[in-house]
């Protein structure tokens, strides 16, 4: 350990760092041998949790609530992160899981994910959860993979949470779990029959739409006429076209009906 001690005018303050050997790590793949996993979704006022095993199939979920969290001092907000975390980990290792994944928010996100981070930057209370989740996982001989949360929320509330029946933040978790296992999304074909309908949505809007307006629908329209460029079997990632069917989908005038 270290010991700093600083004086300011009449009063004096200790900083004391302590280093200790953990036995849990990250990894860049999740190892052959571990059987399930645990993807976690990190919000301010909660924290989702899904339990996947090594085919991505889903086996468990759970909700940690903490809505006292954004208006609490700055005491009793630690105490909240460390009891809460504490809960998620009990939960976890009752379901045998030994890796969590989690979102690497490093990475420079666009759509929904953008959103997110831009409220997430703004308030120190996300970065406490986060070191907390980690430096427990380390404690607890957990390994802890981090993954590009780009559009999970998206493709979790798209393809999964009508299916389990969870919410947006759960399925995400889903997406978060799956990812991190090394599973790419493909787009439901109930999804994909809505490509056409769009697009010819989009086509009509576009006569009456102003120029700027037109260049932006210009590039959807791209992207849908496209979509087989983001097939499964490509190299190629599909998030710009989860992304663009969630926006069109979730505004009224592109409301499409699907199952």
């Amino acid at each position: 350990y270290s010991v700093r001690i600083t004086r300011d005018k009449d009063s004096y303050s200790s900083h004391i760092t302590l280093w200790e050997d953990v036995r849990g790590r990250y990894v860049y793949e999740i190892p052959k041998f571990v059987e399930k996993v645990a993807g976690i979704d990190i919000n301010v006022d909660r924290i989702c949790v899904v339990i996947a095993d090594r085919q991505g199939n889903f086996i468990d979920r759970k909700t940690f609530y903490c809505h006292e969290l954004e208006y609490v001092r700055k005491n009793k907000r630690d105490y909240i992160i460390h009891q809460t975390v504490k809960e998620i980990f009990e939960w976890i290792n009752s379901k045998a899981a030994e890796c969590i994944v989690i979102e690497n928010l490093n990475f420079k996100q666009d759509m929904d994910t953008q959103r997110k981070l831009n409220r997430i930057k703004s308030n120190f209370t996300y970065s406490k959860i986060y070191a907390s989740i980690t430096r427990k996982a380390l404690r607890k001989v957990i390994d802890i993979k981090s993954i590009n949360p780009a559009y999970t929320s998206c493709i979790g509330d798209l393809k999964y949470a009508s299916l389990y029946g969870m919410s947006r933040h759960e399925s995400a978790s889903y997406v978060i779990a799956r990812r991190g296992l090394g599973y790419n999304e493909k787009i439901p074909v109930s999804l994909l029959k809505q490509i056409p309908v769009l697009t010819e949505e989009i086509k009509k809007t576009i006569e009456g739409a102003e120029e700027a307006a037109g260049k932006k629908l210009f590039k959807q329209l791209e992207v849908l006429e496209n979509w087989k460029a983001y097939s499964p079997v490509t190299t190629k990632h599909k998030w710009k076209l989860w992304g663009l069917i969630g926006k069109l989908l979730s505004k009224k005038k592109f409301s499409v009906g699907f199952t």
